[in-house]
């Protein structure tokens, strides 16, 4: 069986990554040509828009803890 390592990328390159789904999300549904997603890519945003949003709340719990510790 395979393993899965999670793999970490920068800010920059996850927001290039976001823009460059959200174009291709515009143009689909502005009819322009354009393929459609394919399951990675679809994965990859997912996970991404995930992950960043997972990590954003935890972030949020530890400050308010320690703001209502203090």
């Amino acid at each position: 069986m395979a393993t899965h390592e999670r793999k970490t990328i920068d800010l920059e390159q996850g927001w290039e990554f976001m823009q460059k789904g959200i174009t291709k999300l515009k143009n689909i549904l502005e009819g322009k040509p354009e393929p459609q997603f394919s399951s990675e890519d679809y994965m990859m945003l997912y996970t991404c828009v995930c992950c960043r949003a997972s990590s954003l709340l935890c972030l949020f719990d530890t400050l308010r803890s320690q703001i209502l510790l203090a």
